[in-house]
């Protein structure tokens, strides 16, 4: 496993942590640039990331949980 896929992994981790609790969607999106600034990726790898592992985006997982 790279790097890369490691640090996206743990990323994911925490949004995973944080979206237990969201408000809105501003919220959800503050959470995900926070965490992306933290490992030093984009949002848009983190949101592919969590797609690519739940198969849906944030939004819509935190329906499900």
């Amino acid at each position: 496993m790279k790097i890369l896929d490691i640090i996206n992994e743990d990323a994911v981790q925490d949004l995973e942590k944080d979206l237990k609790h969201p408000h809105s969607y501003d919220a959800i999106d503050h959470m995900m640039q926070t965490i992306a600034n933290k490992y030093n990726i984009s949002a848009k790898e983190l949101h592919d990331k969590f797609v690519e592992r739940h198969g849906t985006i944030p939004d819509k997982w935190i329906k499900k949980q």
